[in-house]
């Protein structure tokens, strides 16, 4: 049973009131309520950050079949259909849904270095979306608004962008550390990131002309590896922290653990019994892994049985 882990990501869907997570290369949906998760398909070395279509019916991950090619893939999750969007060498990340179009936004270095790219859903379009100097990092939707906000690293800074339209971005946040994942509450009125601290912490900061943030949104929430946060409504959001899935209420100190149940079966090759390994005991037994790197060919494969024979690996599935 898996309840948590290092590695946890999730995103949350309004309209289902249910969340999609990742979890050791694997994916699920799962009530908010609670209740056994359903498995979904998921790319071979799944990243995290999964993403709910706005229609409820398709999620967006990113995989790659070796150390260096991360591709977007499109799950639908009634029929658990799998396909790639694009095959190509290169490293996409931090994919976003348009609000109101069949389209995603995500990174990528295709053109050479870090850029924001457009894709659409149902056809092969895709058009570069930001071109300034620097690299362009995880973007967002401002949602009702065909506005964009990212993180556009300079040398020796980092900066909170926002562009409407086709206009000319807009500087929010500047930093001489790394910023992390800004984005927008869905009235628009808010915004957060996650700014990093000199000790390699990171604070979950919001910034609002409207509303009395402090800047600082949950002082005490400085995990070592910031991920995005999912807002349920405009009081309350979901974030992980120290591998757990938490609920959070805006300016508060309440906190929520979401309960995540998902079973991982382990498959035996018979006759061959699921033991903890002991080789004084049982010198041959399957061993389930997350991850195994080849390291002659660079491919990375995830979820595999290994069968052990006196400590060697002799086969691999």
């Amino acid at each position: 049973m898996l309840t948590h882990g290092q590695d946890l990501s999730l995103d949350y869907h309004a309209e289902t009131d249910t969340l999609v997570f990742g979890l050791h290369g694997r994916l699920w949906q799962t009530p908010v309520g609670g209740g056994n998760a359903k498995s979904l398909p998921a790319p071979t070395h799944a990243l995290p950050h999964p993403r709910i279509s706005p229609d409820g019916k398709q999620v967006i991950a990113v995989g790659g079949t070796t150390l260096r090619e991360h591709n977007l893939w499109l799950i639908d999750i009634e029929t658990q259909e799998i396909r790639r969007l694009y095959d190509g060498p290169w490293r996409d990340a931090n994919p976003c849904w348009h609000p109101t179009e069949p389209a995603i936004l995500f990174e990528s270095d295709r053109s050479g270095q870090s850029q924001i790219w457009k894709q659409r859903t149902d056809d092969a379009d895709i058009q570069r979306v930001t071109f300034e100097p620097g690299e362009a990092r995880e973007p967002s939707f401002i949602e009702g608004r065909d506005g964009l906000i990212y993180v556009q690293t300079l040398p020796g800074r980092y900066e909170v962008r926002q562009r409407y339209g086709q206009g000319r971005p807009t500087t929010l946040v500047t930093s001489s550390m790394p910023i992390r994942y800004p984005q927008t509450r869905r009235d628009g009125v808010l915004t957060t990131f996650w700014q990093t601290n000199p000790d390699g912490t990171a604070t979950l900061e919001m910034l609002s002309p409207t509303e009395q943030t402090n800047n600082k949104a949950v002082p005490e929430l400085t995990p070592q590896a910031p991920q995005p946060i999912r807002w349920q409504d405009r009081d309350h959001y979901f974030v992980v922290n120290d591998g757990y899935a938490e609920r959070r209420k805006f300016a508060s100190s309440t906190v929520e653990r979401v309960p995540l149940t998902a079973w991982q079966t382990v498959k035996s090759a018979k006759p061959l019994p699921i033991q903890p390994p002991s080789f004084s005991q049982s010198p041959r037994y399957v061993l389930k892994v997350g991850f195994v790197a080849d390291v002659v060919t660079g491919r990375l494969l995830a979820n595999q049985d290994l069968l052990i024979d006196e400590g060697r690996i002799v086969s691999v599935e």
